[in-house]
Formats: C-alpha cells, sequence, structure tokens
C-alpha cells in the first residue's frame, strides 16, 4: 500500500509536500499522531482536497499507523469526516480500497470473534456480524458455519442434561422427563433409543404406581354387608365402581346398588305413610285455625328470607315489600337496604384502599348518609388532590418513570424488568418520553445500499416486534401514534406515522442541553448483544440519515451528535427508543 502514501502528485513540483508527507509518515511509525496530524493540516492549507493528507488525518485520529490498521481496528472510523473527505479525494486504487476496508474490517472481527467463541452467545454474536455483511466475500458461509456449530453445541447440551435426568429418574414424571428430553434431539445420537428406554421405564412405574392405588381404594371401600345406611352403600359403590375390574369389584359394586336400591323402597314406603297421616293432621289444624290463606305469602316469604341469607339483597327486597307487612317483612325490606348500603360502602373503601380516590369519592356520595359516607368522600377528595400533586411533580422534565417492560439484566430466567423512561416534553397530559439506557442493539438498516427512515429495518423493528414485546395491550392504549417529518439527502422530507420513534438530530439536540446530558449507559442485555461502549456510554441512533442514504445520524459514545452518520448496517450501535403517551 506504498502508493496511497505516495510523493508524485501530478506535473508540477511537490518537493515540500513530498517532504512534509514523508516526515508525517515517520511520525505515524513513531507513534506520534498529533504531530503526524499537524504535518497533514499544514499540507491541506498548501493544498486543500490533497487525498493523502485526508488519510493521513484519518490515521493519526485512529492512532493507526498504517493504512492496513484500518483493517483490524475496534474503532468506528466511518463515521468520521476525515473517513469521508479521504474517501472523496482519492485516486481510484485508494478509493477501492477505503471502500472496502469496513467490510473488510466487520469482516476480520467477525472471523476472530467465532474463532475465539466460548459460548453459545459468542458463537450467535459472530453469526449475526456476519449475516449483516452476507454478501461479502465467505460471509454467508461462516454464517451457515457458525450455525451449524451452535446448533451442534445447543443439541450436544441439551443431550447432557437428558443424560443426567435419565441417570436420576426413580419415578413416574422423573422418567417422563428425561424422554421428554431426548424428544428434543430428534436423531441426534442415540437419543431414539434412549427415550424409547426412559418410556419403558415410565410404563413399568405407572403399572406399579396403578397395582398400588388400585390395593388402596379396595382395601379403604367398605364391606356392603357391613353398611347399615344408604350412605355408606352409595361411598363403597362409588369407590368399587372406579375400580370395576380389579378383583372383585364388580361384583361388590352390583351387591352395593342392590341393597340401596331395597332401602331406597323401603324408604319411600314408610314416607309415603308418614305423608298421608301428616297431611291430614295439618289440613285438619289450617281449616280449624282459618290459616289456608297464609300458606302462599308463607312460601313467597320463606322464598325471599332464602334469597336474603344467600346475599341476594335486592331481589329478596323486593319479595319482601310485594307481601305488604306480611309477618315482619317490613323489617326484613329495612335489613336487606342496609345490607346493600354495607356491601357498597365496603366497595368503596377498598376502591380508597387501591388508590383509587376518583371511584371512591363517588361511591360514597351515592351512599349519602350511610355511616361516615360523607366525611369518607371528603377524605378521597383530599387524597385525590394530593395524588394529583404529586404526579405533578413526578411528570415534570427531566424526571424519571417506568412504562413498560424489557429485557435488560440479561437473565432470562427472571423475566423482564420494567423500562425506565426519561420525560423530555410535557404538553398537558401527553409526555414525550426516551427511554433512560441504551435498550438493545440493531442496525439502522441490513443492506448497504441504505434506507431512509420509512423504509429502514430499524423502524419496523421497533414498531412490531418492540411495541408488542415491551408494552401491555393497556399501555398500548396510552401509547400516541406520532407523525414524524424526517429529513432525508437531497429530497424533500419523508412523513411517517410512528407509535416507537427514534429522535432526529435536530430533536436531540433541542431536548438535551449538552453533550453530556445525552450520554446513556448500556444494559447487561445490550453489552452482551455487542453495544459499542466507551467510559460506560453507548453509542445510539438517530432518525435521520447522514450525509447520504448508506449512513444514518447517530450520537457518539462522548454524547456528541455525528450529523453525517455511520454507515447503516453497522450491527454495534444501540437504540433509545421515543414515545409519546398519555398520563
Amino acid at each position: 500500500m506504498e502508493n496511497q502514501m505516495g510523493y508524485g502528485y501530478g506535473s508540477r513540483d511537490y518537493s515540500e509536500i513530498n517532504a512534509v508527507m514523508a516526515r508525517m509518515n515517520n511520525c505515524l511509525q513513531a507513534g506520534d499522531f498529533q504531530q503526524a496530524d499537524a504535518c497533514c493540516n499544514y499540507v491541506l492549507r498548501l493544498l486543500p482536497g490533497y487525498g493523502p493528507a485526508y488519510l493521513g488525518k484519518l490515521l493519526a485520529e485512529f492512532r493507526l499507523k498504517e493504512p492496513n490498521d484500518l483493517l483490524h481496528t475496534e474503532s468506528v472510523y466511518t463515521g468520521s469526516d476525515n473517513f469521508k473527505y479521504a474517501l472523496y479525494y482519492a485516486d481510484p486504487g485508494i478509493k477501492a480500497f477505503l471502500q472496502a476496508a469496513p467490510y473488510e474490517n466487520y469482516y476480520l472481527r467477525a472471523k476472530q470473534r467465532m474463532a475465539n467463541a466460548k459460548n453459545e452467545s459468542e458463537l450467535a454474536s459472530a453469526a449475526e456480524m456476519f449475516r449483516q455483511i452476507a454478501k461479502y466475500r465467505d460471509s454467508e458461509q461462516l454464517m451457515q458455519q457458525c450455525l451449524e456449530t451452535l446448533e451442534s453445541d445447543k443439541k450436544n447440551s441439551l443431550y447432557e442434561k437428558a443424560e443426567a435426568l435419565m441417570a436420576a429418574a426413580d419415578d413416574e414424571k422423573s422418567w417422563q422427563a428425561a424422554a421428554d428430553a431426548y424428544a428434543c434431539l430428534d436423531n441426534y445420537k442415540d437419543a431414539v433409543d434412549k427415550r424409547n428406554i426412559c418410556i419403558e421405564n415410565r410404563d413399568i412405574c405407572i403399572e406399579k404406581a396403578e397395582t398400588l392405588r388400585k390395593d388402596k381404594i379396595y382395601s379403604e371401600a367398605a364391606n356392603p354387608q357391613d353398611c347399615t345406611n344408604i350412605q355408606q352403600l352409595r361411598e363403597a359403590l362409588a369407590q368399587y365402581e372406579s375400580i370395576r375390574e380389579w378383583k372383585d369389584a364388580g361384583q361388590k359394586a352390583d351387591l352395593c346398588r342392590n341393597l340401596i336400591s331395597d332401602m331406597e323402597k323401603a324408604a319411600a314406603a314408610k314416607q309415603k305413610r308418614n305423608f298421608l297421616i301428616g297431611a291430614g293432621i295439618l289440613l285438619a289444624i289450617a281449616l280449624a285455625c282459618g290459616m289456608i290463606f297464609g300458606i302462599i305469602p308463607l312460601a313467597k316469604y320463606n322464598n325471599a328470607s332464602n334469597l336474603m341469607r344467600n346475599g341476594a339483597y335486592s331481589e329478596a327486597a323486593k319479595l319482601f315489600t310485594e307481601l305488604n307487612g306480611f309477618m315482619d317483612s317490613n323489617d326484613k325490606v329495612r335489613e336487606c337496604e342496609l345490607a346493600l348500603s354495607e356491601r357498597s360502602y365496603q366497595a368503596a373503601v377498598t376502591l380508597m384502599n387501591n388508590e383509587k380516590y376518583g371511584e371512591a369519592a363517588a361511591a360514597f356520595r351515592s351512599l349519602a348518609a350511610y355511616k361516615d359516607s360523607a366525611d369518607k368522600a371528603a377524605e378521597a377528595d383530599q387524597l385525590l388532590a394530593e395524588q394529583k400533586r404529586q404526579e405533578d411533580a413526578l411528570y415534570v422534565v427531566g424526571g424519571i418513570i417506568k412504562f413498560g417492560q424489557y429485557e435488560q439484566d440479561n437473565n432470562l430466567d427472571n423475566g423482564r424488568e420494567p423500562i425506565e423512561w426519561m420525560i423530555l416534553d410535557r404538553q398537558d397530559d401527553v409526555l414525550t418520553l426516551i427511554s433512560r439506557y441504551a435498550l438493545d442493539v440493531h442496525s439502522y438498516h441490513d443492506d448497504p445500499e441504505g434506507a431512509d427512515w420509512e423504509s429502514c429495518g430499524l423502524r419496523q423493528w421497533l414498531n412490531d416486534i418492540f411495541y408488542n414485546d415491551a408494552f401491555s395491550l393497556d399501555e398500548h392504549q396510552r401509547i400516541q401514534l406520532v407523525t414524524n417529518h424526517t429529513q432525508i439527502p437531497d429530497a424533500e422530507p419523508i412523513v411517517t406515522e410512528d407509535h416507537v420513534y427514534l429522535l432526529d438530530a435536530d430533536e436531540a439536540e433541542s431536548y438535551f442541553a449538552s453533550d453530556k446530558s445525552r450520554l446513556a449507559e448500556a444494559t447487561r442485555y445490550a453489552l452482551n448483544r455487542g453495544a459499542n461502549v466507551e467510559n460506560d456510554s453507548a453509542s445510539w441512533w438517530l432518525r435521520d440519515n447522514g450525509f447520504d442514504l448508506q449512513n444514518a445520524a447517530y450520537v457518539y459514545t462522548d454524547g456528541s451528535i455525528h450529523h453525517n452518520g455511520i454507515y447503516v448496517y453497522s450491527s454495534q450501535d444501540s437504540v433509545r427508543p421515543a414515545v409519546k403517551i398519555t398520563r
């Protein structure tokens, strides 16, 4: 790559420029990057637009000694103005090198991650990196190799777990668990044979357990001939019928059924005799006392009493009212009304305890003078006013609130964590929010050819996968549909409607007072996903493009806004979603 720092540049005598460039090369090799940058600045004052000088400034900026180091550095240099000017002013050979360098850099880093992968997460990360540049060299084949290795590792891990379950199995459930574990492995190794062994052992355990169960029921069931009443016979019948095919349980069940039938017939005959005698006596008494006309009201009274005992106070009060003073029906009406009031009172107390003060106040007012309802309504009004004051104090610009859930601590076993949001703006009851932390890592768009905000993959991910994963259906009702106007290079702004979106460069500048206020830590989950972080601060995407559609603007790790952008397929920049919600 000697020519990219070459000293010949046209027909003029560039002896002074060549001398300074030679000195610049020496400074780079010696690690004096500040002096190397100064040499390049000197040359650019003499000859603006001199490509090798911009290339030298790029190397000095990222503390690299020679152009080939661009292929191996972990620094993201594509967003640098020096890189863009070096690419713009380069001769064809150097331009081809600079255009390919980011891909080659990413490719080499992916190969290194693949070679050094120690666990499934690192191998999956390497596969994702190759996927981002699938059309470059043999990236697609290497991605498949990573995925195949990952699948093999997963199956081996599952196989070891299944082996452990099988070794420890000693009952029906544990043998079934081992069989299920082997079933997930399809034809891997001897998984099919091992699963069949587990199922056979499970069936043996089931058979033994079934034998013990039936013996236990048989031994606990009463002998039909020892039973002295129908209830005992019915219980024994149910037990024998549940194991009818076991020993002589079927015969004993039939005997129970015959004895029950005999007892029922005898009881029916006796009841009929008693009924005829009792009915005659009652009719005689009723006629003698002139009470025959009280039978119908008495039936209604008893029905109302049953409703009252079962808590159906409204229905009971209606029936007692229809009785027009029969017996103590008027008192019963008042008892039902008091019970209804008490029920409503307790419901209002529950609303108040659950901090639903507005509903509680309305419920207490509907009770008029019952107990201390008036005082409780006034108390609920005061608590509601205090609640609103506290919310007003909480919902201030710069405040932090929790809304939705997303994986953040990188522990998938304990579920998702509440998302913390920073309030950027408040208009009446509508809050503009941005996530406090960098939640995830995602490319702006997978295709190096680029895309605007309307068609980029990140917008689709935010409004589909993230929107449905992070928020419940109730929370969806609070999220506003936002109309965004986004600038794109050399064209009219595009208009989109988004539930979840990113800030554009102007919003990132207006909502935050300084670079420092734009700093954001990455969650452990985002770090595990490969977030670009320096000094505990992550770089994060903005909505608008850079100087062309192949680049998107972003906030660097120092909080500064890079308007010219970085390649859209960068897979190390984080996402800080923005939403508008109602209080």
